[in-house]
């Protein structure tokens, strides 16, 4: 971190610019290490602020969370079906949200926290189909992953933020202007808040960045969410690939392309309800279009890049495995268009559903006839 990057952290733990977590968030903290807590303490603490529990219940009533077919009127019944643990930390996720700043110039803060959410509910899912043992942490550490961002942005000069990137940029390239420009990246202010903040050690480590293939050994929690904020990514930063996306969660969980598809489509579903909760405005079926376009996009851009392998590579093992590298990409893609297109209402949906089956139907035969031609030597 350089000289400029170490002033920018001052700043951002500043005494009058570092956001004040809430006494009941505070109290959320301490809670988890107190083994003597019980479910009557939590209720009778989240309870103290009425906005929280209506909020609490409005998650626990979600498709996300629900854990019985009646409805939960209560924190106590909500603790009792989802755990304490559970519980505490999602009222956490809340507090910490509140203590954001609402307002920066620089960001686009509905884009922030539709990504957010995308990315907390990706998480969450993930968790719970690799088994791990909470959640609703994932979740939190999905959410705030990348709330440095506001953080620092908040106490740049107007020089400093100048021709800021935007958060509909991947993370890579805001973490290079950031170097360039500032000496600093948001990850390294995210991590110093939240260790001021004496956030658990989980979620600060999840500020860590993370190659996309690295074989670099790393926590389960820390893949996990470094994979949610890449499929998030992929269906709102436009220059990002959603195809790679599967490729990731091949590497790193073993998961076969049907199986992400299913994640990405569930946490795409599920994501509405959550976000009314969390008080984030998101349009489930416009996210759905954002991601069927995004398909549509990742195909088209798989067409000429074989196009301008064939072009320039006369070697035919070389074409092999380009050809070979295509399928996997293409199959996955295939199968999202598919779940999407079918959630999907409207002739607009079923016209875009067309032109991107056709899309990939065209590239599907240009793969099969030169795979032909190379099989007979052309």
């Amino acid at each position: 971190m350089t000289d400029r990057g170490q002033k920018i952290i001052q700043r951002a733990l500043g005494a009058d610019q570092l956001p004040s977590l809430s006494p009941i968030a505070v109290s959320l903290l301490n809670m988890a290490s107190n083994e003597d807590a019980s479910v009557r303490d939590l209720a009778a603490l989240i309870q103290q602020e009425p906005s929280l529990t209506m909020r609490l219940l409005r998650m626990a009533n979600s498709a996300a969370y629900r854990r019985s077919e009646d409805d939960i009127t209560s924190v106590e019944r909500a603790m009792v079906l989802m755990g304490l643990a559970e519980v505490r930390v999602i009222a956490l996720s809340m507090c910490i949200k509140d203590a954001l700043p609402t307002d920066c110039g620089a960001i686009d803060y509905p884009l922030f926290w539709r990504t957010s959410m995308h990315r907390a509910i990706i998480a969450r899912q993930g968790a719970v189909k690799l088994g791990l043992p909470s959640p609703e942490e994932a979740f939190v550490a999905g959410l705030i992953m990348e709330m440095g961002l506001p953080l620092m942005m908040r106490v740049l000069t107007d020089q400093e933020a100048a021709d800021y990137l935007g958060v509909n940029k991947s993370l890579r390239d805001q973490i290079v202007w950031q170097h360039n420009h500032l000496g600093i990246d948001h990850r390294q202010v995210g991590r110093a808040v939240f260790e001021a903040w004496a956030l658990p050690k989980t979620l600060v480590d999840c500020q860590r960045i993370i190659p996309s293939f690295s074989e670099a050994p790393a926590p389960d929690l820390i893949k996990l969410c470094d994979f949610a904020r890449r499929a998030a990514e992929s269906f709102f930063a436009p220059e990002t690939d959603l195809d790679q996306v599967h490729e990731v969660a091949r590497l790193r969980f073993g998961w076969q392309d049907e199986e992400v598809n299913q994640l990405l489509f569930d946490s795409l579903t599920l994501v509405g309800e959550a976000s009314e909760a969390m008080e984030v405005d998101l349009d489930t079926e416009q996210e759905m279009h954002l991601a069927l376009e995004k398909a549509h996009a990742a195909v088209i851009r798989l067409r000429a890049e074989l196009a301008q392998q064939l072009r320039t590579d006369d070697d035919a093992s070389s074409r092999r495995k380009a050809l070979g590298a295509m399928r996997g990409p293409l199959k996955g893609l295939g199968g999202l268009i598919r779940k999407l297109a079918g959630a999907i209402t409207g002739d607009d949906s079923e016209k875009k559903e067309r032109e991107i089956r056709e899309e990939i139907d065209r590239l599907n035969q240009t793969l099969i006839q030169i795979e032909a031609a190379l099989d007979n030597g052309g």
